[in-house]
């Protein structure tokens, strides 16, 4: 036994002592005056110490870990796709611990992407993110409101030379395509870029792509794209575009959308360049709009390279396409969106192919009426037990017969029934579960290995949402996401999980006077995130057991115990700018060589060191304020003052960071 394992158990045995001689001299009159005061105090500081011990125990601090490996990972974190109401994640690292904003802010990796979104202080981060990068090629990631962006292209037109990749956040609109040409120009060369895309924002995570892939991208000269060109994702191409594509000998990922009318008029120019070549080295291919000639003449190039792709076609053809891909031993991922416009009313066969020489990890099944019988076309996928760990199903259909197919599927890992009725209950052995049905269906299914489970769900009144070990038992990780529901349905949740880590309810906005949660029986959860509007109650019958405080803000509700890195820039806090100071003092602090950055759209701001530090004071006293006032944003208040602190107040040598992770302070 450890030195730290005996002490323990010593003071675990002094605990049982005290609590016997509390209960020797309790005499259940309900008076607690006549205990002893010596004793009641040796045991809360013996039960203190018990817990800190098991707490240190438990935790695993990150900042132990060597910094190479630190590096990578919080370059991983801050590549994650931002949530909604979440702020920027490299903003959020720096405000963890004073070890992490030294690190942060002097990686130039961290701040190689630019976003022209609305934000905060976009203007201020736009700003800090061109000096701290350097020299390193930028991302530029902007949306549709054409205004904003163009507001902050001073700022980013003198390092048009570095944007190597742009992307747009969703849809754009095609009349203003010449003037987002135009604004382009200004921002981008052409001839350096190495991806152009579109990124949707979409309702479900696993939505197919052949459903957005209609959606405009970036309005951009496709002629004068260099060969750097690696990503190309622009949504309604013409004919003649798409031959501009095909001497690009580094092009590896191509979406390609054309509208029937484009297509009926240079189809014989396509055609003839596709027949001049032998192969292309495209690794991943979008198709939507293309005839069924062009289709299988491009299968015939791409069968040596292919490794993702996604198709659009009607019914009629699905037999030619399936026959192509039996000659693409590289394929891994398929996704494939079947519609039937012509035939409403018949159903299709389905052509029994050969996939033996196929290794499918990846099948995507979509479809957009039900006059298909689903579980042939999964056992013409599964019949020859292909190596698929992921799969997923999105229409409205019925599943009469999947439980058979799902058991040969024995590398199956991901299952997705996204819109489809079922009437399956027992899940197959997988660690990732999605499945959509009404609010009381959910309790027939159940699965003794899932970890993450995610449920899109139907709000019916008078059905509650109900979740426990019996049918979960391993569930860690839960997403509750609405499609329909009634104007004023009630939606009621309980959930009993012994395992569960992490929850997040993604909800309409006005759920929140008419949301009910109720959790039981549960060890402490690290994370239960409200990403609508904070209900005004919230029923958690064992909240000693979550040791925890609940952080309210006006657009977002989390309830963080276990070393989660907080979100500590609320909405109600933005005017703070704080990102706007770093980035001043940071050049005022830089030699003359540094390249200068023009800062004169943004408001007026201490012009020496001094001065700004003397703000930080101002705004450190205004958030001491804040705490004694509102005592839910305690947290909140607490890691933004310590994050002035650290600029306002020189630390000693053997300062321990701010907020550790593993260890929340409240």
């Amino acid at each position: 036994m450890s030195n730290n394992e005996g002490y323990l158990a010593s003071l675990e045995a002094r605990k049982k002592q005290l609590l016997y001689d509390l209960g020797a001299k309790f005499d259940y009159s309900g008076r607690l005056d006549h205990l002893d005061p010596t004793i009641v105090q040796l045991y809360n500081e013996t039960v203190e110490e018990i817990e800190k011990i098991r707490t240190n125990n438990r935790r695993i601090t990150i900042n132990d870990i060597p910094l190479e490996l630190l590096l990578d990972i919080l370059l991983q974190a801050s590549t994650q796709e931002r949530e909604i109401y979440m702020i920027d994640r490299v903003l959020e690292l720096t405000l963890v611990c004073t070890k992490w904003t030294d690190l942060v802010l002097n990686t130039a990796r961290f701040w190689v992407r630019t976003e022209l979104l609305g934000l905060e202080d976009a203007e201020a981060k736009l700003a800090l993110s061109l000096q701290l990068s350097r020299d390193l090629p930028l991302t530029l990631v902007y949306g549709s409101d054409l205004g904003f962006v163009r507001a902050l292209s001073y700022l980013l037109s003198p390092h048009a030379h570095r944007v190597e990749s742009i992307i747009r956040e969703g849809n754009g609109d095609p009349q203003e395509a010449t003037e987002e040409e135009k604004l382009l120009e200004r921002l981008v060369i052409p001839g350096n870029l190495i991806e152009v895309s579109n990124r949707p924002r979409r309702n479900v995570p696993e939505e197919s792509d052949l459903w957005i892939s209609h959606i405009l991208g970036p309005s951009i000269n496709l002629l004068n794209l260099g060969d750097k060109l690696r990503r190309i994702s622009l949504g309604v191409w013409s004919a003649q575009a798409l031959v501009a594509l095909i001497p690009l000998k580094n092009l590896m990922s191509v979406s390609i959308y054309i509208e029937g009318t484009q297509l009926a008029r240079d189809e014989e120019e396509l055609a003839r360049k596709l027949g001049s070549i032998d192969s292309l080295p495209w690794l991943e291919v979008a198709l939507y709009g293309l005839s069924l000639s062009l289709m299988t003449r491009l299968f015939h190039l791409l069968n040596g390279a292919l490794v993702k792709l996604s198709i659009l076609i009607s019914s009629k053809h699905l037999g030619h396409v399936m026959k192509a891909m039996e000659r693409m031993e590289r394929l891994r991922e398929l996704d494939i969106g079947l519609y039937n416009y012509e035939t409403h009313s018949e159903s299709i066969a389905i052509v029994d192919t050969d996939y033996k020489s196929l290794s499918l990890t990846s099948l995507t099944l979509s479809l957009s009426w039900d006059h298909i019988e689903i579980s042939d076309l999964i056992a013409s996928f599964c019949r020859h037990n292909p190596p698929l760990k992921r799969l997923e199903v999105h229409g409205q259909s019925e599943i009469p017969r999947w439980e058979s197919d799902f058991r040969s599927l024995k590398h199956l890992r991901h299952l997705a029934l996204v819109g489809a009725d079922s009437p399956v209950t027992e899940v197959p052995d997988i660690e990732t579960f999605t499945i959509g049905a009404p609010t009381g269906k959910f309790q027939y299914w159940h699965s003794a290995s899932v970890l993450h489970l995610r449920c899109t769900i139907t709000v019916l009144d008078d059905q509650p949402f109900a979740l426990d070990s019996c049918s979960w038992p391993k569930v860690e990780a839960l997403t509750i996401e609405e499609k329909y529901f009634q104007p004023d349905a009630q939606l009621d949740v309980r959930l009993n999980l012994a395992n569960l880590r992490r929850c997040t309810l993604h909800l309409a906005h006005d759920f929140e006077r008419r949301l009910a949660l109720s959790v039981e029986g549960i060890t402490p959860i690290s994370l239960l995130r409200f990403r609508c509007a904070p209900p005004e109650e919230i029923r958690v019958p064992l909240v000693s057991l979550l040791r925890g405080r609940i952080i309210r803000r006006p657009s977002n509700y989390e309830l963080s115990i276990q070393g989660n890195i907080l979100l500590v820039l609320g909405r109600h806090f933005d005017r703070m700018r704080l990102c706007g100071y770093i980035g001043r003092s940071l050049r005022e602090e830089t030699d003359d060589n540094t390249e200068e950055v023009d800062l004169s759209g943004l408001p007026p701001y201490p012009s020496t060191a001094q001065g700004v530090l003397e703000t930080w004071h101002e705004r450190k006293a205004g958030l001491e304020n804040m705490m004694a006032q509102h005592s839910y944003s305690g947290a909140l208040c607490r890691t933004q003052l310590a994050t002035l602190t650290k600029y306002t107040e020189i630390p000693s040598e053997d300062e321990e960071t701010d907020l550790v992770p593993g260890q929340t302070t409240f």
